[in-house]
């Protein structure tokens, strides 16, 4: 039996290569997902955000795990990369948010399109070559609240995997990352 349709095949070969990757130390971080206080499952979501200083950009990218309990986190990880990262993961993502406008009506497009998103940033991510599983992406915004430029930083949550169900869309505050 011969298979042609990369939407089946993609989803199938990711993985296995997840599986193929999987080691002692990701198996036992994995067993780790509640948090000690609430008991709640913990998730690890990549934090991006572009920076700029003396006219020099960069992506920080930080790893954080949070739970449900009073928006408590923990700093896993953080690196300090080209800014084609953030500039590529924000592309990927504002290509299938306006293809998902124009396919809201036709379910089965739909369904396809967002498991090729969920390729693409899966696929994206393997570039970071983490030692944790990520189960979110988010991007640090400030948002204005006045003319004068007060505002506030949030956090949005761009992607999912399907493990993260129980993840909220956006955060208050910026993960200590100004």
């Amino acid at each position: 039996m011969e298979l042609y349709d990369e939407s089946i095949i993609n989803p199938t070969r990711d993985e296995f290569s997840y599986l193929w990757g999987l080691n002692k130390k990701t198996i036992e971080l994995q067993k780790q997902l509640k948090c000690s206080a609430c008991r709640e499952r913990t998730f690890k979501i990549l934090i991006v955000h572009l920076k700029a200083e003396d006219d020099h950009e960069y992506t920080e990218c930080k790893i954080v795990s949070v739970c449900g309990c009073e928006d408590k986190y923990e700093d896993l990880d953080r690196e300090y990369i080209n800014p084609s990262f953030y500039h590529s993961i924000v592309s990927i993502a504002d290509y299938y948010n306006e293809q998902t406008e124009h396919l809201s009506d036709f379910p089965e497009q739909l369904a396809i399109l967002e498991e090729e998103y969920d390729y693409d940033i899966k696929k994206f991510l393997q570039q970071l070559q983490s030692q944790f599983s990520i189960h979110a992406v988010a991007l640090l915004e400030y948002n204005s609240i006045s003319m004068d430029g007060e505002g506030e930083w949030s956090t949005e949550v761009i992607w999912k995997d399907r493990f993260a169900f129980g993840i909220k869309k956006s955060f208050e505050g910026s993960f200590d990352l100004i």
